[in-house]
């Protein structure tokens, strides 16, 4: 798996590809940050993704963890999605 980062909103979205797979996966924390209306991505990706859980939404079994670069330079598991189930959480998710 090797990482990249691309940038949507002006908002940087870290990236791997899984050659398990051979698919681009994206962090859902940073899509979050790029698409909702919060100063906290990373609980609002916490409390939508335990409402999957609960709802027992498909999304929630697509979800898969890599380890991408975090901002203090360490690399540390990371929630991450493929490019469907992004598009599918992002219009879930309250746009800015």
């Amino acid at each position: 798996m090797t990482g990249t980062d691309d940038t949507f909103k002006g908002k940087r979205i870290r990236s791997g590809f899984n050659t398990e797979h051979d698919e681009l996966l994206f962090s859902a924390v940073d899509i979050i940050s790029a698409l909702a209306e919060t100063s906290r991505p990373r609980s609002y990706w916490i409390d939508l993704k335990h409402k999957f859980e609960k709802e027992k939404n498909e999304l929630f079994e697509k979800i898969e963890q890599l380890n991408l670069t975090a901002s203090d330079g360490k690399r540390r598991k990371t929630d991450v999605l493929n490019e469907n189930t992004a598009t599918a959480i992002a219009k879930r998710t309250k746009s800015s």
